[in-house]
């Protein structure tokens, strides 16, 4: 991850970036010190991007308790209570969360006259239905989201 990092503030010297931190960047904007914008969302040519966590039920009715945990304790949170594939191992009932999540971010869409909502967070991949893309992962699904004359398409790591 750290190379990763690296890798990013490298090119965000150069090229105009904007990183959408997600639930497990902790504290992610305080890191960044080049001029980079740090947002939990944005639009930008009647496309929304975010990570996704915000259409996850179980993430939003917990906000208040899991921003207050992770601000003050993110290693204890993530040792004791969260770790990032946790959710992978979850089967069906994971299955089902993904189902909500996506089906919540495509309300969203409609209901704000948006073009494209492209998201991350659930680790698995959309990007066949029209206007929700969801980047998937760069660890499973080898995938990410490509924009291309104000197109999203989904694309995968060979």
């Amino acid at each position: 991850m750290k190379s990763t990092y690296e890798a990013l503030l490298s090119v965000a010297e150069v090229v105009p970036t904007t990183i959408v931190w997600g639930n497990h960047d902790y504290k992610l904007w305080k890191k960044v010190k080049i001029p980079v914008l740090v947002t939990d969302s944005f639009v930008s040519n009647n496309i929304y991007y975010c990570h996704g966590w915000r259409f996850d039920l179980q993430q939003m009715f917990g906000h208040w308790l899991y921003g207050w945990l992770v601000d003050k304790f993110p290693y204890l949170y993530q040792k004791l209570i969260k770790t990032p594939f946790e959710l992978k191992i979850e089967g069906k009932n994971y299955r089902q969360r993904i189902e909500k999540i996506h089906e919540k971010a495509r309300e969203f869409v409609n209901k704000e006259g948006l073009d494209y909502l492209i998201m991350g967070h659930t680790h698995e991949p959309v990007g066949d239905d029209g206007k929700l893309f969801d980047c998937g992962d760069m660890i499973d699904s080898l995938t990410y989201v490509v924009i291309e004359d104000g197109r999203p398409r989904l694309e995968r790591m060979p």
